[in-house]
């Protein structure tokens, strides 16, 4: 039920639906919480495509540069092992 802009508020304010509740946004349709969770869910897709994707690590095969001290690379498994 939508209450009309004279009408009382339904929050029980005893003020008219315009002068009361008729511009609040709820909490999920403001502009800050909106960019908030856009940039939580940019951030949470670089971090995972950091861990998924093969490449992005540099210890993954055809990226892994010079070994480490006392390690020998595993093709086999895709990572460093100690040396024997």
């Amino acid at each position: 039920m939508n209450a009309g802009r004279n009408d009382p508020c339904p929050c029980g304010s005893g003020l008219k639906h315009k002068q009361c509740c008729a511009g609040k946004a709820a909490w999920h349709q403001r502009p800050t919480v909106t960019a908030a969770l856009v940039a939580l869910f940019l951030v949470g897709s670089l971090v995972l495509a950091g861990v998924v994707i093969p490449g992005a690590d540099p210890a993954a095969a055809g990226a892994r540069g010079e070994a480490p001290p006392g390690k020998v690379w595993s093709e086999e498994h895709g990572h460093w092992h100690d040396a024997p």
